[in-house]
């Protein structure tokens, strides 16, 4: 893939895409091994820099010390980030030399991090 217009093409064939603008894309993340759960995930992009964002928990759910403390087990690629008012795992890469199988991997590694960490807080399949 080389530009932003690639990555959401390969994400629409790949994903059950819910929401499609300029510059994000929005799906559900079914897992395979696990179809009672989903998981929200967000690409948005330029033709140089891709995020992958997975939501957490809203500031009002959770304490942000317990948060840290879980989130800093998961051992996940990305960090922790808060957007708005919510507390997303967010991984950042370059889209010039991304390839396929690299796009899957991450989207995956992000939305199971956010999902063991909500897992982990005791929280619901919120996101």
């Amino acid at each position: 893939m080389g530009n932003w217009n690639d990555v959401k093409g390969f994400l629409n064939t790949n994903y059950n895409i819910e929401e499609l603008d300029a510059n994000t894309v929005r799906f559900g993340f079914r897992y395979t091994d696990d179809l009672d759960r989903t998981q929200q995930v967000v690409v948005a992009g330029s033709d140089s820099l891709l995020e992958i964002k997975s939501p957490i928990a809203t500031m009002a759910q959770v304490d942000g010390g317990r948060l840290l403390a879980v989130a800093a087990q998961q051992g996940a690629p990305g960090g922790l980030w808060l957007d708005g008012d919510t507390y997303v795992w967010c991984a950042t890469m370059a889209t010039e030399t991304l390839q396929g199988p690299e796009l899957l991997a991450f989207v995956e590694l992000v939305a199971r991090a956010a999902d063991e960490t909500e897992k982990a807080l005791g929280l619901g399949d919120n996101f």
